[in-house]
């Protein structure tokens, strides 16, 4: 695990970092700088190019955590599998671009009712999602190749800066609208070229025109786990955006973007196990080419309790701090109960850890692919039937309720077929310690200024929650980190502080 402790710890650092910029621009500059109107057309774009980016690469992602541990080794084959999945990815964005292009007319009648200006912005969607799908591809090159944490801070905190300098600008220099658009379009393709620029310098990608390197049984088997891949990733995607795509087209662009500050307060939830997971790929795929099941066993429980406890803590200090919060932030506050309904979703996600992941690097990967086109159409027929009632609330209610579904049929089968389980006694303690740490700081009356209290109550609750899983040694892992982070920080300290 120290491989995973190093790199995870770095990607913790600019995702969280990333966050913070994050918070800064959409839930402060933007909110004030935007209308409701235009922060909503802003959140659809990032909704469609990541539904889109999905279609588009045709499952090349999974196909390179698959099997690149197969042929890196060799750099004829690795050459041939990185040109085998740049013509695939681009055949893939062809193909999507010339669908677009002949419904986006029809796309945009459906939105015109309640989400003009969206429809009228429909020309930025294609260019996005070209831009996330070249960052998607190269960021599972690099994290195959063990070397994650560039295209990191450069996403998550390279391109946050960037947005932060244009929404400044846009709001002190007056630009229109479509001018903001267009930068922050070429904000992402700037990212993805220096990306691209790392990799090239770092000799990560190697380029082999031959095909023949990869053996003909490969290529077959590839091109078939490449097809489910598509479907399946397309339809994770489908039940992770549906919601909001389905708000602006139900109720409105503006709900669509109070109800996105609601869902990207929460997803900080799983930061944590997604810097965890973006090192784990690689190592689950090798260890099921080795059929090392004893091995992904061991990472599986590791894995769930460190995501329950990391996303445990923001999770608590998010409920605790939801007032204050949205006291400074009012324009958002009809999102107050997504927020809590979307954290217990996303805690179950992250407690049940890696067991797609599992899935998907075994012969079962098809069950994925059929268990979640049954879910898309329970997200679908949920939203449609309680968006209207209930608006954002029951967009978040018909999230819960699928997120719950899937994780508890994946985590159910992966025990079926390999007698794996995340969930240990561990995790009942920790649970028990997140209610406990959660009532009491709410019991805690602290009538002071909305940013003084969000700091005493984010304070009590990292003591109530944060010192018992230390001192019960919860997980070995993250007592390990913070001790190998205290040390380098004494080593700044004078000796006699030491």
């Amino acid at each position: 695990m120290g491989i995973v402790r190093r790199q995870s710890l770095w990607n913790l650092i600019f995702t969280y970092g990333g966050v913070g910029l994050g918070y800064v621009n959409k839930l402060i500059l933007f909110s004030f700088f935007l209308t409701r109107d235009e922060f909503g057309v802003v959140e659809l774009l990032l909704t469609f190019m990541v539904l889109g980016s999905e279609f588009s690469r045709l499952g090349s992602s999974r196909l390179i955590s698959r099997f690149f541990p197969f042929f890196k080794n060799s750099p004829e084959r690795a050459g041939a599998i990185t040109f085998f999945t740049a013509i695939y990815t681009l055949i893939g964005y062809a193909f999507i671009a010339v669908i677009f292009l002949i419904i986006q007319p029809w796309l945009a009648g459906m939105y015109m009712a309640n989400a003009p200006l969206f429809a009228a912005n429909l020309k930025w969607v294609l260019p996005m999602i070209g831009a996330f799908t070249l960052y998607s591809v190269l960021n599972t090159f690099s994290q195959s190749s063990l070397v994650s944490v560039f295209p990191v801070f450069v996403w998550q905190i390279l391109l946050r800066l960037m947005h932060l300098v244009l929404i400044l600008g846009y709001g002190y220099f007056h630009l229109s609208f479509d001018v903001f658009l267009l930068f922050y379009v070429l904000s992402h393709f700037a990212c993805v070229l220096i990306i691209l620029g790392y990799m090239l310098f770092s000799r990560l990608l190697a380029w082999q025109w031959n095909m023949s390197a990869i053996p003909k049984r490969f290529r077959k088997i590839m091109l078939t786990y490449g097809g489910y891949s598509t479907l399946t990733d397309s339809i994770n995607v489908l039940l992770d955006k549906v919601d909001i795509a389905m708000l602006g087209l139900l109720i409105g662009e503006a709900v669509a973007g109070s109800y996105a500050v609601a869902y990207y307060i929460a997803i900080v939830i799983l930061i944590p196990s997604r810097a965890m997971n973006s090192i784990l790929i690689p190592l689950v795929s090798l260890r099921a080419k080795e059929r090392n099941y004893a091995e992904i066993a061991v990472l599986y429980k590791k894995s769930s309790i460190n995501n329950l406890i990391l996303g445990g803590l923001f999770y608590i200090g998010i409920i605790v701090n939801l007032t204050p919060f949205f006291e400074l932030a009012p324009k958002h506050a009809s999102g107050k109960w997504s927020v809590v309904i979307l954290g217990a979703a996303l805690m179950y996600n992250a407690i049940t850890s890696i067991n797609r992941l599992i899935i998907i690097n075994s012969r079962l990967f098809r069950f994925e692919f059929f268990t979640n086109l049954l879910l898309l159409v329970l997200a679908v027929f949920s939203n449609w039937l309680l968006i209207p009632k209930f608006g954002a609330t029951g967009a978040a209610w018909a999230t819960f309720i699928t997120i719950v579904m899937i994780n508890s049929l994946t985590t159910w089968y992966v025990y079926h077929k390999f007698q794996m389980s995340p969930f240990t006694r561990k995790t009942l303690i920790g649970l028990l310690l997140m209610v406990a740490a959660l009532f009491i700081t709410l019991a805690i009356p602290m009538p002071f200024s909305p940013i003084i209290e969000m700091v005493l109550r984010s304070g009590v609750v990292t003591l109530l929650f944060g010192v018992p899983v230390l001192g019960l040694k919860l997980s070995p892992d993250l007592n390990e980190m913070l001790e190998n982070i205290l040390k380098r920080v004494r080593r700044f300290l004078p000796p006699q502080v030491r």
